[in-house]
Order: structure tokens, then C-alpha cells, then sequence
């Protein structure tokens, strides 16, 4: 199966052999905008903002303690003959995530008992449960990406955030159906929060243990490996900054109200990205084969395929946010519905991600993470650079604008590296020259 797996991606039957990936994307992408649903209509408008503060925090700590080992597995680790090759390093990466994040975690909780009067009321709900929920977290990050890299794509989907949202909510419905009125609730969300982070690690290190073949080592130093970690981790971090940069500044210049307004049209757009995302779990690994086995002409038809096949599924999504966008945030509760113009250009933003393709993983997975290193370095400090002045002068919609920015600069500056190093074109709306050689300057297109 898996063998029929590999040759039909490579043949570009993505969506047919990527089914279940798809399927369990699409819950997981439920599972994230149904957590900001309950938390905001449990919590309201001015909680949800806390929540989605303490989480970009969450994940910022996490990224520190997964270092970008999460995405080097996937290069590292590969599947040979029904084996697993590179087992060890997932070892390695779970011990110095497990390590990392447990120190980050007892740092920020120590900090929060020594001065408690340092922080807002809010704040101090949040930040002890969402503290200890970094270690579960991280964990459960690093085993996905060693599922990703074992070609197990919809197992691999679950373990990372999406999956703990589902739990997440569905925790908070239940425990907030019962619990007293004096409970604080944004309390609860956190360790709701906790709670499913931790079911998640457990589920993973079980499904691991159950459904991954013992590991061989495969030759590659482990100097080379955590080379590679360190790139992909100032990637990540860099990429965070750029993505969750602006829950920072939102939340710094505008009220906590107007960052969860914000956040519940992220939310809403969230599903429009879940089929990139979905292909964003399979594609990666097979870019490294054919990339490994210098077959630049087949990796561009399998790049170019899965942005059309996303591109055409997401339109419906996109019509939906740009035609219906009050209804559609007034599922979060009636005071969401002011988000509307917020909603569209999020919308817009999100299909620039996917009609563009998994362009960054193209120049991940082929040996030229320096150069999405150094691009995604530019776009960040043009972006947080740009980033305060849109939000000062034009609040929420200055910050939603700032999305379609970074898409535009993040976006068009990899595909622009892909066809300088590589020879190739991602776009779905470009041909290919079939019978040429990809490579270089001059390379599938004749440039």
C-alpha cells in the first residue's frame, strides 16, 4: 500500500491517493474554529482575546523547544522497503523537546507566583495552565512529525493543534455545563487546554508504539541533523513572529475586545487554508525523493497539480467569506458580527496561501532552507516594520490588510527562489515544458 502510496504521488494523483489526509484535515480545521466558537461564546469577545494571546505565547515557547525538529525529521527520516530509516533522530528531538520546554515551562510558572502583581488578572488565568501545557504539546508536535515522515500524513494531522482544540472544546462544553457561576471561565479554557494537550501526547506516544516499525539508523551524522534543526528552527521562529506577530501588536494597540474580534475571523478563514494544510502533510516528503533522485521535472508537476487541485477547492470557501461574512461570525456570538470587512480580507489573504502552492516546503525539502531562511527574514521585518503603522492608522482592517501583505511578499518571493534554484514553477496556471531538463538558470521553463 505504501509502495502504491508513493507511485501514484508521483504520478500526481495526489487528491486519490491523499484521501484520508484530506478528511482528517478538514476535522482537525473544524476542531480549531470550533475551540474559538465555545471559548467565545463562553468567554465572550474580550476572553477570546485573552486566550489567543496566551496561545501565541503557547506557541512560541513550543517552537523554541521543538528547535525545528518537527520539519528536519521529515528530510532525515525516510521509508525504505516498509522500514523506518533515521528512527533515532526523533530520539534525539524528543529529548531535547521534552527537555526544553519542561525548563521553559517551570521558568514562566516560577515567574508567575514571584510576581503575581507584574500581570494582569487575565493573564494569570491563562498563563500557569498554558504553561504546562507547552510540555504535552511540544511532545506531541515532534511525534507528528515523525508520522509525517513515516508517510502516515492522517495520523500525523491529528497530533498537532488542531486535534487539541477538538479535545479542548469539547472539554470546555462539557465542564462549563456544569461547573458553578462563580468559576472563572477563562480558567477553565486553560486547563481544558492542558487537559487535551495531554491526552494528545499520550494517544501519540501509544499510536507510535503501536503502528511504527522498529527504527534502523540510517548514515547521516547527527551533527548534520541538528544543523539542519537549527535552520528550520530560525525559519519558525522568524515565521511565528510573522504570523502571530500581529496578536502582539493588535492586542498592544487595540483592546483585547478587537483582538478577539480579530481572532474569531482568523478562525472563520482558518478553513479555507485546511486544504493546503492538508497537502502541506503529504507533499514534503515526496519533494525530498524526487528531489533526491534528481527528478525536478516530476516534483514540478506534483507541486503544480496540488496547488490547482487546492486552488479550485477553496473558491466556494472564499465566496462564502466574501458574500456571508456576518453570518458566518455570528456563530461565534451576536458581538462577532462587527468583523465582517475583517472576515473578506482574511479570506482574500488565505487564497494567495493556497493558489501558490506548498512553494516553501519546495525549497525546504530540496537543501535550500538558507534561502527561505533569508526570505522569510525580509518579509518578517518589512511586515512587523509595517505591521504597527497599519493597525494605528486603520485598526482591524489595517491588520487584516497586513495578512494579504505577507502573503504577497512571502508567497511571490518563494516561488521566485524556487524557479532561481531550482528551475521549476509552482504556479497552477503555468505550462510545463515537458521534454526539458529542470535545473538552475535555465531550466523547465527556458528562462
Amino acid at each position: 500500500m505504501l509502495h502504491r502510496f508513493v507511485r501514484n504521488a508521483a504520478s500526481g494523483s495526489i487528491l486519490a491517493s491523499s484521501v484520508r489526509t484530506f478528511v482528517t484535515r478538514s476535522l482537525v480545521a473544524v476542531g480549531s474554529v470550533l475551540l474559538a466558537i465555545v471559548v467565545g461564546r463562553v468567554c465572550g469577545r474580550e476572553g477570546l482575546g485573552w486566550f489567543y494571546l496566551s496561545q501565541a505565547a503557547l506557541l512560541l515557547v513550543s517552537i523554541i523547544g521543538r528547535r525545528g525538529s518537527d520539519q528536519a525529521l521529515m528530510r532525515f527520516m525516510v521509508v525504505r522497503e516498509g522500514a523506518v530509516h533515521g528512527g533515532a533522530f526523533l530520539q534525539q528531538a524528543l529529548r531535547f523537546g521534552v527537555t526544553a520546554s519542561s525548563v521553559l515551562s517551570g521558568f514562566i510558572v516560577c515567574c508567575t507566583f514571584a510576581w503575581p502583581t507584574i500581570l494582569g488578572h487575565e493573564a494569570r488565568q491563562l498563563l500557569v495552565p498554558t504553561a504546562l501545557a507547552v510540555i504535552p504539546f511540544t511532545a506531541a508536535w515532534i511525534y507528528a512529525g515523525g508520522f509525517k515522515a513515516a508517510r502516515k500524513p492522517s495520523t500525523a494531522c491529528l497530533f498537532e493543534n488542531g486535534a487539541v482544540s477538538f479535545l479542548a472544546a469539547v472539554l470546555l462544553f462539557g465542564i462549563n455545563s456544569y461547573a458553578p457561576s462563580s468559576w472563572p471561565r477563562l480558567a477553565l479554557a486553560g486547563w481544558s487546554f492542558f487537559a487535551a494537550s495531554t491526552i494528545t501526547c499520550a494517544i501519540a506516544v501509544e499510536v507510535h508504539r503501536r503502528t511504527v516499525s522498529a527504527p534502523t539508523v540510517e548514515k547521516v551524522s547527527g551533527k548534520e541533523f541538528t544543523r539542519s534543526c537549527n535552520e528550520f528552527a530560525l525559519m519558525t521562529v522568524v515565521a511565528f513572529f510573522q504570523q502571530n506577530g500581529r496578536i502582539f501588536i493588535t492586542g498592544a494597540l487595540l483592546s483585547a475586545g478587537e483582538v478577539g474580534l480579530f481572532s474569531a475571523a482568523e478562525r472563520a478563514a482558518l478553513l479555507i487554508g485546511f486544504v493546503q494544510a492538508a497537502l502541506n502533510m503529504v507533499v514534503p516528503p515526496i519533494f525530498s525523493d524526487r528531489h533526491r533522485v534528481g527528478d525536478l521535472l516530476g516534483l514540478e508537476r506534483i507541486a503544480r497539480k496540488a496547488a490547482l487541485g487546492a486552488t479550485l477547492a477553496v473558491v466556494p470557501l472564499v465566496a462564502a467569506c466574501l458574500a456571508l461574512p456576518e453570518l458566518i461570525l455570528k456563530v461565534f456570538g451576536e458581538e462577532f458580527g462587527a468583523g465582517a470587512n475583517v472576515l473578506r480580507i482574511i479570506a482574500l489573504a488565505q487564497l494567495i496561501n493556497v493558489a501558490t502552492g506548498s512553494v516553501g516546503f519546495v525549497l525546504n525539502m530540496t537543501g535550500n532552507e538558507r534561502s527561505m531562511r533569508n526570505l522569510t527574514l525580509t518579509s518578517t521585518a518589512i511586515t512587523l516594520a509595517s505591521y504597527p503603522l497599519l493597525v494605528y492608522f486603520w485598526g482591524l482592517v489595517g491588520a487584516a490588510t497586513g495578512l494579504v501583505v505577507t502573503a504577497l511578499i512571502q508567497n511571490g518571493g518563494a516561488v521566485y527562489l524556487v524557479r532561481r534554484r531550482l528551475g521549476i514553477w509552482t504556479l497552477p496556471a503555468l505550462g510545463v515544458q515537458r521534454n526539458g531538463e529542470a535545473g538552475g538558470k535555465s531550466g523547465a521553463l527556458g528562462w
